[in-house]
């Protein structure tokens, strides 16, 4: 099964998660990763 994938552009909605610096990653309705761009691996 793929897991679902949202690209949220909302500030007011980015904003209610907590996130002030963009980008940021959210996995499982928690903020993982805000501020820098992560790398693959």
């Amino acid at each position: 099964m793929n897991p679902a994938i949202d690209h949220v552009t909302d500030f007011a909605q980015i904003a209610a998660c907590g996130v002030m610096t963009a980008p940021a990653l959210a996995a499982d309705g928690k903020v993982v990763s805000c501020g820098k761009v992560l790398k693959k691996g």
